[in-house]
Parts: C-alpha cells; sequence; structure tokens
C-alpha cells in the first residue's frame, strides 16, 4: 500500500508538476515534457488515499464508495498531448484528475479540431460511460501533465450501476461538462481570440490547481483552433499587459485579477461550477453574476 505523501503546490517555480498527495513518490516525478507512455506509481485500495489526492470529487465520495472503487484504481502520470481517447471509440478506463488537465475536443475532420471542454481535479473523464454512450463523442487529450487516479471502466461502469447516489453525482458532473461545451461554441463564435486565451489560461489555473504550468504555443493553438502564428502575437499582448509570463512553455500567472479582465465573461459560470462542486451552477438564471464567479481571487 503507497504512502501518503505530504501536500504540495501544484507546480513549483520552473513549472513542473510535483507528485499528488496519496502517490508512492519514492521514485523521481517524469519531466511534463517528457512525451512518455503513462507511468504506473501505485495501486490502492485504502480510501484514504483517495481523500488525500486533492481530487474534488473523490472527496465527495463516501468511505464505502472509495473502497470500491479503489479495488480498480492505480495512480499514474500522463504525459502532455498524449491521446486518452478518441472520436468514435470506446472508453477503456476513467479517469479522475489530480493536477493533470485533460481537454475534451470535437473534430471537425482528422486534422482540425476545437478543444470544448476541460476537466481537471474538479471531475472526471467519464462522459460516454454514465452518459450510456458506447463510444466517445469527442477526442479527449492530456492538455498539461501530470498525475492522475486511472479506474477499469467496466467496473467503474458497474458500481455506477450499483449506487443510485454515486450515479446522482456523475450526472452532476455531465450537466456541468455540456454546460460548459455549449458556452465554448458561442464564445468561439462571438468572443476574440486574447479574450478566449486568457479565459483558457484561467480555467486551467483552476483545473490544474497552480499558478504556474506547462503549455507550449502549439498546444495553445490547437487548443483555440487558431493558427499559432496569431496565438503568439495574443500572448505577447497578455505578456505586454503584465498578466502573464511565458519562456520556454511555461505559463505563469503574474496578475489573475488582470487576465481574468482580459477573459470573456464565459470564464464566470465554468468557475462557479468548479467550486460548487460540479452542480449545475444558476440553471435557472442561466448565467452567474461575475461578482459572484471569483475571478479576480488568487490562487
Amino acid at each position: 500500500m503507497p504512502q501518503v505523501a505530504p501536500s504540495t503546490d501544484a507546480a513549483d517555480a520552473t513549472g513542473v508538476i510535483s507528485s499528488p498527495s496519496g502517490v508512492d513518490t519514492a521514485s523521481p516525478s517524469p519531466s511534463p515534457t517528457d512525451g512518455s507512455r503513462p507511468i504506473v506509481a501505485s495501486r490502492t485500495t485504502n480510501p484514504d488515499d483517495f481523500r488525500a489526492s486533492r481530487n474534488r470529487l473523490l472527496r465527495r465520495l463516501s468511505p464505502d464508495q472509495l473502497q470500491r472503487l479503489g479495488e480498480h484504481s492505480e495512480a499514474l502520470w500522463l504525459a502532455a498531448g498524449e491521446a486518452l481517447s478518441h472520436l468514435g471509440g470506446p472508453l477503456s478506463h476513467v479517469y479522475f484528475p489530480v493536477n493533470a488537465t485533460i481537454a475534451l475536443v470535437a473534430q471537425a475532420d482528422e486534422a482540425a479540431g476545437l478543444q470544448v471542454a476541460l476537466i481537471g481535479h474538479e471531475g472526471v473523464l467519464a462522459s460516454p460511460i454514465f452518459g450510456g454512450m458506447p463510444v466517445s463523442a469527442l477526442s479527449a487529450r492530456v492538455r498539461t501533465a501530470g498525475w492522475t487516479w486511472r479506474l477499469d471502466a467496466d467496473a467503474f461502469q458497474h458500481e455506477v450501476a450499483q449506487d443510485a447516489c454515486l450515479r446522482g453525482l456523475l450526472d452532476q458532473v455531465l450537466y456541468a461538462q455540456l454546460a460548459e461545451a455549449s458556452r465554448i461554441s458561442a464564445c468561439t463564435r462571438f468572443h476574440s481570440l486574447q479574450a478566449r486565451l486568457a479565459r483558457w489560461l484561467l480555467t486551467i489555473a483552476d483545473r490544474a490547481d497552480a499558478r504556474t504550468f506547462p503549455l507550449r504555443l502549439q498546444a495553445m493553438a490547437d487548443m483555440l483552433g487558431a493558427r499559432r502564428s496569431d496565438v503568439a502575437s495574443v500572448s505577447m499582448q497578455l505578456q505586454q499587459r503584465g498578466s502573464i509570463r511565458y519562456h520556454q512553455g511555461i505559463v505563469d500567472i503574474v496578475d489573475r485579477q488582470m487576465l481574468a479582465r482580459d477573459a470573456c465573461g464565459c470564464h464566470c459560470p465554468a468557475r462557479s461550477q468548479l467550486e460548487d462542486g460540479g452542480a449545475p451552477a444558476d440553471a435557472q438564471a442561466g448565467r452567474v453574476d461575475a461578482d459572484a464567479c471569483g475571478c479576480g481571487s488568487t490562487i
């Protein structure tokens, strides 16, 4: 059984993401840009390992639920850019990110796609399974490297079918992901590239629980469905304004409040849902007031 590591910041000043609590850290973490296959760090059936992992969804589960899921789980490192599922393909595993982030991408064709949602420590990659779909409607790719808990999909589906409370919680997560995808579709059409980049950087910071994180320029372009040269231009504008620093593939959010002012309002409902644990945010009104979403707060 792995030893529970002490809690540490998700990223240090160099942008290297640390190991999560609940994972055996006897071996050094791989580089977030080494492009390696997932590295299995440990397996566990101890609910305390899940609770220490910093995944907010796992923390909402009961000890009995964690015990059952833990029998099918393993902690592993995900490399940036790695494909976890493909459009039209099955999802063989369920992922509960700790400090990695996973992008959901709508594919226009084999070459082009647009990021429509981002999953981090607030949620889970499992929508085809608990949504009742045999295959994935979106591609899933690791956006920023880090640690995750991974569970066998068949075992997870069995647990969901037997547990109405777990199913209800996952329905809330699915609602939040669908709501985010809907907002991003409209955002892409109506908001400027700079505003969308600022919004995605804030979202990554929220979902990875980090002020500093690795993100290549090409990954930004893929994320936004834009040309690399255009993304380079708007990222330079954000740097000149003093809201971020960007050097050798590392993003550092220097002034979060300024970056929030540069971002479009689409970030506000997403952050509110994150803080509510994935529950629908002001669903009746259909929007969330900007002052209530915490955009100006610091990490």
